[in-house]
């Protein structure tokens, strides 16, 4: 974990942990994302333990979230994030609803948001 967090400040970017431990089994957004310098990257400490293989679930409709919220969500019912752009989820796929096996990742394209005047 050190030396991810090493990489991370030396890009500019913060970074948070999620669960404990000295290894890194993923991060959202993940290696090789395009992101803004000072993008917080979450690093999974977890690893798949509790994650029931093969298992079906529903995708979540993650319109309007920020690739936090997205991958937070998705991270809570054992899906990956695939972000792509900066700002708010605007598209997504598969759609919402649509049925994908645990560990399955769901491609999001963020915008930012549209400033009303």
């Amino acid at each position: 974990m050190e030396e991810a967090q090493k990489v991370l400040r030396e890009a500019g970017l913060a970074f948070e942990t999620r669960g404990q431990g000295k290894v890194v089994y993923g991060q959202i957004p993940e290696s090789g994302a395009l992101v803004l310098t000072g993008t917080t990257v979450i690093l999974d400490l977890t690893g798949n333990a509790n994650s029931k293989v093969g298992e079906q679930v529903s995708v979540p409709d993650l319109k309007g979230m920020s690739i936090r919220e997205a991958g937070n969500l998705l991270e809570s019912i054992g899906l990956m994030l695939e972000p792509s752009g900066t700002g708010l989820a605007n598209t997504q796929n598969p759609a919402p609803g649509s049925k994908l096996t645990r560990g399955g990742t769901v491609k999001v394209e963020f915008k930012p948001p549209v400033k009303s005047n």
